[in-house]
């Protein structure tokens, strides 16, 4: 494994494709920081698509960061993922 990182490549594949096949979810949503560039590359990496930015949080904001939302549809996911 490449140290950490890996598992986080493992953990979200998993998740994804446990909450698109076996939970029949249409979409999946989530937020993160724009100084954590790991995140940003695991949802890209996924397919995933920034669908709003905001200054976030006072603490966030006072560090110059701001909070992306981030979108994978079930529809995009199958494109990328399912052959």
């Amino acid at each position: 494994y490449w140290g950490r990182y890996r598992y986080a490549i493992e953990v979200a594949s998993a998740l994804l494709e446990f909450g698109f096949l076996k939970l029949g979810l249409q979409e999946v949503r989530g937020f993160s920081i724009s100084a954590n560039a790991r995140v940003t590359r695991l949802a890209h990496r996924y397919g995933f698509v920034a669908v709003s930015s905001c200054k976030g949080s006072d603490w966030m904001h006072a560090r110059g960061w701001s909070q992306t939302e981030w979108q994978l549809t079930r529809e995009r996911w199958d494109f990328l993922w399912t052959v």
